[in-house]
């Protein structure tokens, strides 16, 4: 359940988001498919194939950037979750015996929580430890019918007052090492480290010391100046930073002509390359101080020979 969602956008931009949000939840029996008069076709719900569209999100995010992009964030958000799945329509009763068969089967594609399930299974380690699923467990017995409108208010007030636990990662890629248990904290946490990035200057190979040294800075993603009171919030949850481990302080007081950098300098041991480079972002909250990584981080470190290095 997502309440009080604001979209910025031009009337006839809110009114293709209202039409396709109307033509995406038209499920089959339960309610009237959406009639696109511009294309003339009919519209039905795009649930019936993928019902949790999580792969293909990432399937984009692949052909759009590559497949080695790093995902800092992947979030599922479900409507609710019973003991049992929900009734079947009494539409079903009237359908020839070979349809109804059918249909059933298709009723039992239609269960978010389970493509949700299949979908970690096939994706890449790294992501999957960066993956969020929130999704209401319901305290009646049966979910809701589709079209039960009359449960929305009970829907949405046991979403308001649902606790969502996540659960913990041991994965050295994890964005956080320690993460908070509390699943919506968890998530503001990393959408709130991916807004810094880092911009690397060199990789050089010390060879006395057997390690590899990494430059650069930590930058901000947030646009200077049309959202300064968002840029100096965010310098405000940041306590510092991190760099395997090692704390990095910073100037907090950036004005609005400068660029924010924070220079990062990570000497990394040749016998320890096979463990992650970190650089995390430690926001200040109620309890304590989370250590969350920045975009793209943590990574390994690649290397091939004394002139080639990587992070990859």
């Amino acid at each position: 359940m997502i309440e009080n969602l604001y979209v910025a956008a031009s009337p006839k931009l809110l009114i293709f988001l209202i039409i396709s949000a109307r033509a995406t939840s038209a499920t089959p029996l339960y309610f009237e498919p959406y009639y696109d008069w511009i294309n003339s076709s009919n519209c039905l719900d795009g649930g019936l194939r993928d019902n949790n569209p999580s792969d293909l999100a990432l399937d984009e995010t692949y052909k759009i950037w590559n497949d080695k992009v790093k995902v800092d964030l992947l979030l599922s958000l479900g409507s609710g979750i019973g003991k049992k799945s929900t009734t079947e329509p009494a539409g079903v009763g009237n359908l020839p015996a070979s349809i109804r068969n059918l249909f059933k089967v298709l009723m039992a594609t239609l269960n978010g929580q389970s493509a949700w399930e299949r979908s970690c299974e096939s994706i890449q380690q790294r992501t999957r430890c960066r993956a969020i699923r929130l999704n209401p467990q319901f305290p009646w017995e049966t979910e809701p019918a589709l079209d039960a409108t009359n449960e929305i208010e009970k829907m949405a007030t046991c979403a308001r007052n649902y606790e969502f636990h996540h659960q913990s990662n041991i994965s050295p890629f994890a964005a956080e090492i320690a993460p908070t248990p509390d699943a919506l904290l968890q998530t503001a946490l990393q959408l709130r480290a991916s807004l810094y990035y880092f911009h690397l200057e060199s990789i050089t190979r010390d060879m006395d010391q057997e390690a590899i040294v990494v430059k650069g800075q930590i930058r901000c993603r947030i646009i200077r100046p049309d959202q300064e009171s968002a840029f100096q919030h965010l310098l405000v949850l940041t306590r510092s930073f991190y760099a395997n481990n090692s704390e990095v302080t910073f100037n907090k007081r950036v004005e609005a002509n400068e660029v924010f950098k924070v220079p990062i300098v990570i000497t990394s041991q040749l016998k320890n390359e096979s463990l992650p480079i970190r650089i995390d972002a430690a926001f200040q909250t109620k309890a304590s101080d989370r250590k969350v990584a920045i975009s793209g981080f943590p990574l390994s470190l690649e290397v091939r020979g004394p002139n080639f290095l990587k992070l990859d």
